[in-house]
């Protein structure tokens, strides 16, 4: 009953694939350049 569980786990995890990888990147990027923004407008 246990490993059942752990086993559902694991197969639910993956890799990100590349273009994952690269969407991931650029929503960060464009928050923090967005985040910096707001904060010298708001000064």
């Amino acid at each position: 009953m246990v490993n059942a569980g752990l086993t559902e786990e694991r197969e639910e995890w993956h890799d990100l694939t590349p273009p994952e990888k690269k969407l991931i990147g650029y929503s960060l990027g464009l928050g923090i350049v967005l985040l910096v923004l707001l904060v010298i407008l708001l000064r």
